[in-house]
């Protein structure tokens, strides 16, 4: 086992833990399932440091991973959702939760929950579970949640709060407002607690400023590691990420791209690597952890009286995706490789269009001297500190893809380029040194795919999810097109974060009712500062 990771400082290695709700226990296929994270310190119980990033994947029987999201985590702290597909068979799942620090305590460690999935076309499902629920709705107690009223009208505030353990803070509290028939099954919602371990058995890193990826490269005909063989990780784009390693005994490199990266594509090649020929095979180490356990609980016995519930359930998920259409993954603005603001920048909307890329850099861009020699193109950089140009190849992006042959961006159509960057000094990125950067950015951000190696591989990444707000609508302004559309909603509210008011000892929330009446409860669980579990319900009619 390589040892990745020591701490002369410390002789043991502490776990973390996490805590984590989710808006509901049963999901019909097309909804949104909401989550809420905290990450511990397996040894302080504070809001963990370590780690930046969290794993969630949604796993099936067949311990397939179905959906898989990266979420960003502020102090610990996290929430985000999954759009389940409107394909998804019905059937018990398991909700994965987990730090890379995580992983060296293996599955044991992880957060673990139970999700049922409904596929409203899958009628089978309520005769092959007939029984009754486990939960009865008119014996759920009334606890201290404050409501402002106990019955209101459609489309009308509801202003609530919840008193404060001045001795016994909560560290963590979600809340979800639902119809009271429906059925939020008991989970253990933190990961268990594991031993410490000595700190030469670390084997996976910790993430402090975003996603680590590994990349292992091998000889193409000796299968042997590559070492110190420079490598780059590229999200390519109008706006991109660029990222270089350096591959050690094993081959392996490490990358460390930050927390920009977005859904799309990732391009992981040598440097230098030649266009026309393989020379090494490049593989991605996995970033999830393949499901070794299926834990999931039996799907919770059903009804046929049910089946009107969730034929209306279905319904008002149909009108809510007209009012209320589903958002994408939030994400952080990508940044390019922080090399800051180039030396000069030109749009070449703003200059004579030459038919040629050469003619382009002659007549107009004047820190950028090319030249043929031998049929090869030739680019050198002015110097910005001592008259006269580099001696050596600048570093050349096509919509942030490595460009190791000039030719290449020499035939490029000018139509096609929204603006060149240059940068006129030495520049390091990683072990990478170069006199000079030219960046190239096309209209269309998909430039520069003939510089792409014949081993370079190409992935398709999930995107790192920021929060993802719960969309609830605000009757307060009496807009005429919000008074006009059907209110159908089934999940009221949901808030994955409750903060305690700057003003008073309570934790206040509020949220508009839908068009629905009937009987709804405000469940609001988390956890003290001794980690146990909290749950408290409230009551109210819509009239």
């Amino acid at each position: 086992m390589t040892v990745l990771y020591n701490n002369a400082d410390a002789q043991r290695a502490h776990p973390e833990r996490i805590f984590a709700q989710t808006d509901r226990s049963l999901y019909l296929s097309g909804e949104s399932l909401f989550f809420s994270i905290l990450v511990l310190e397996g040894e302080t119980n504070t809001a963990a440091q370590k780690s930046r990033v969290v794993q969630v994947e949604l796993i099936n029987d067949q311990k397939k991973s179905l959906l898989q999201k990266l979420v960003l985590l502020d102090e610990g702290r996290g929430a985000g959702s999954f759009s389940i597909p409107d394909s998804m068979a019905s059937g018990a799942c398991e909700l994965r939760i987990y730090s890379s620090w995580m992983k060296n305590w293996g599955e044991q460690s992880f957060y673990r929950q139970s999700i049922w999935v409904l596929n409203p076309y899958d009628t089978s499902y309520f005769g092959q579970h007939a029984g009754r629920w486990t939960e009865n709705p008119s014996s759920i107690p009334v606890a201290d949640i404050q409501l402002d009223k106990a019955h209101y009208s459609k489309r009308s505030l509801v202003a609530g709060s919840l008193p404060v353990d001045e001795e016994n803070p909560f560290i963590a509290l979600t809340v979800s407002v639902l119809p009271l028939e429906e059925v939020i099954v008991p989970v253990n919602s933190i990961s268990a607690q594991q031993e410490p371990i000595q700190s030469e058995q670390v084997v996976y890193l910790p993430e402090w400023e975003g996603p680590l990826f590994q990349a292992r490269i091998m000889d193409a005909v000796t299968g042997q590691p590559i070492e110190n063989q420079l490598v780059t990780l590229v999200q390519p784009g109008t706006s991109f990420v660029l990222n270089v390693g350096k591959t050690n005994r094993q081959g392996i490199s490490w990358f460390n791209p930050g927390p920009a990266l977005q859904k799309g594509d990732l391009i992981i090649q040598q440097v230098g690597a030649a266009t026309n020929r393989r020379t090494a095979t490049i593989e991605m180490l996995p970033v999830f952890v393949p499901a070794e356990k299926f834990e999931a609980g039996p799907f919770p016995e059903l009804t046929k009286a049910h089946h009107e519930l969730f034929r209306q359930r279905f319904v008002q998920l149909q009108l809510q995706e007209l009012l209320f259409p589903k958002e994408s993954d939030s994400a952080l603005e990508k940044d390019s490789f922080q090399l800051g603001k180039p030396d000069t920048r030109y749009q070449l909307d703003q200059y004579i269009r030459f038919k040629t890329m050469q003619e382009i850099f002659r007549e107009y861009i004047s820190e950028v001297r090319v030249r043929v020699q031998d049929s090869s193109y030739q680019i050198r950089i002015r110097n910005k500190w001592i008259p006269g140009f580099f001696e050596t190849d600048p570093l050349i992006l096509i919509d942030g893809i490595p460009v190791w042959d000039p030719a290449i961006l020499m035939e490029m159509d000018p139509q096609e380029v929204k603006s060149i960057d240059v940068y006129t000094q030495r520049i390091r990125i990683g072990n990478l040194v170069k006199e000079g950067v030219l960046v190239c950015r096309t209209y269309a951000g998909t430039g520069g795919r003939s510089a792409i190696s014949k081993d370079a591989i190409i992935l398709s990444f999930p995107g790192i999810q920021q929060e993802r707000l719960f969309i609830d609508p605000d009757y307060s302004t009496q807009q005429t097109g919000m008074q006009q559309l059907p209110d159908r909603r089934s999940l009221l509210y949901w808030n994955p974060a409750l903060e305690k008011s700057k003003t008073g000892s309570f934790i206040p929330f509020q949220f508009y009712t839908s068009d629905q009446a009937g009987s709804y409860k405000v469940l609001i669980r988390g956890i003290d500062k001794r980690h146990r579990s909290f749950e408290q319900v409230a009551v109210f009619e819509v009239k």
